[in-house]
């Protein structure tokens, strides 16, 4: 940590203490999670928690993943999300969330941002760090040593798509895979009513999407013209692609009954407090976010957190398969729309519905 981090624990800096006692870790700022899919761009902040008893990583993040695809079809997304109006609200100034903020904007960004959100309930123009493609503002991770990925567990806060404010919780996932082989690879699927449905999943040069939105999303990304399609970054090409429904089912299947119990933000909390009151100078606990009340996951030596300066089954009667990457089957060939570079029902709540 800083010199002024350890004096002022309300400043954003990187923070890492070690409890003695029993050997765990606490840190808390911007994360590497060591991953290289460019143009995709992936940025993450947030706390982690390293419990060496229970072998267990876990951690709550603020997550922007930006790449390139077609604007209107972002734009559908953003509208579909914002007329849902039973989800819960995201609440940008709790202090999980604006404290996640200050890492990857800073303090005075940040503060400026919320200044405007308190007292018109708008935060007015997004900055440059939140103008992504999907940023999450609320997302508890796990490393998972059977898939040996990072995972996500329980509702997840979306903050802003396509730097449009959404602000709201809903069920979904996220897995993140480092493969030194094939490629890392970033799958997200957002599920804001049991009638829609949005899945994104990053490898080998291809954004495949896919929706429950045939006519303003899928159709949109099957007609794309190549030129308007592909993207080359250095040597590499990318390109967004329709996703294949089969391999949504899979990966939304990889996830049941497999989160385990971890600790929760709370945990966090109060075992940084004992770090606090043994020998660390930065004092407590106001450093920590404050109460949440979703479950992080598993984790091995071998994750690389770092700090640096249905359409959808969650019954936990099914049968579960051992989780593992799917492979993308072939995609639909494109045969028009302008594109976004990535760029510096009140429906009654069910469960997810297996196919």
């Amino acid at each position: 940590a800083t010199p002024r981090r350890l004096r002022d624990s309300s400043f954003a800096a990187n923070y890492v203490v070690f409890q003695n006692k029993l050997c765990n870790v606490y840190g808390e700022g911007t994360i590497n999670t060591n991953v290289d899919m460019n143009p995709v761009q992936l940025v993450t902040s947030g706390e982690f928690y390293h419990n060496r008893d229970k072998k267990q990583i876990s951690g709550a993040m603020f997550m922007s993943i930006n790449f390139p695809i077609r604007a209107d079809v972002i734009k559908t997304m953003t509208e579909e999300l914002n007329d849902v109006v039973s989800l819960s609200p995201v609440f940008f100034n709790e202090y999980k969330i604006r404290r996640r903020m200050e890492y990857v904007l800073g303090n005075d960004t940040v503060h400026a941002l919320l200044k405007n959100y308190e007292l018109s309930g708008d935060l007015g123009k997004t900055p440059n760090g939140l103008n992504k493609t999907i940023v999450l503002s609320d997302v508890q991770m796990y490393y998972d040593t059977t898939t040996m990925s990072y995972r996500s567990s329980g509702e997840i806060g979306v903050g802003f798509i396509g730097g449009s404010v959404v602000g709201k919780y809903m069920k979904g996932y996220v897995e993140i895979i480092r493969n030194e082989k094939k490629g890392d690879q970033i799958s997200i699927f957002l599920q804001p009513t049991p009638q829609r449905w949005y899945y994104f999943n990053y490898k080998a040069g291809f954004m495949y999407c896919l929706s429950s939105n045939d006519d303003d999303f899928n159709n949109k990304i099957i007609n794309t013209k190549d030129k308007d399609r592909v993207t080359k970054v250095d040597k590499n090409e990318y390109q967004f692609v329709l996703g294949a429904d089969e391999n949504k089912n899979k990966f939304i299947r990889s996830f049941n009954g497999t989160i385990p119990e971890v600790d929760d933000a709370d945990d966090m909390k109060n075992i940084n407090s004992d770090i606090d009151s043994d020998d660390n100078p930065s004092g407590g606990d106001d450093s920590q976010p404050s109460d949440n009340n979703k479950k992080g996951g598993n984790d091995d030596d071998d994750s690389d957190f770092i700090l640096e300066d249905d359409p959808t089954p969650m019954d936990d009667s099914h049968e579960q398969p051992k989780p593992q990457p799917q492979e993308e089957t072939k995609p639909q060939q494109p045969q028009q729309g302008e594109v976004v570079p990535a760029a510096n029902d009140d429906d009654e709540e069910q469960d997810y519905i297996d196919d």
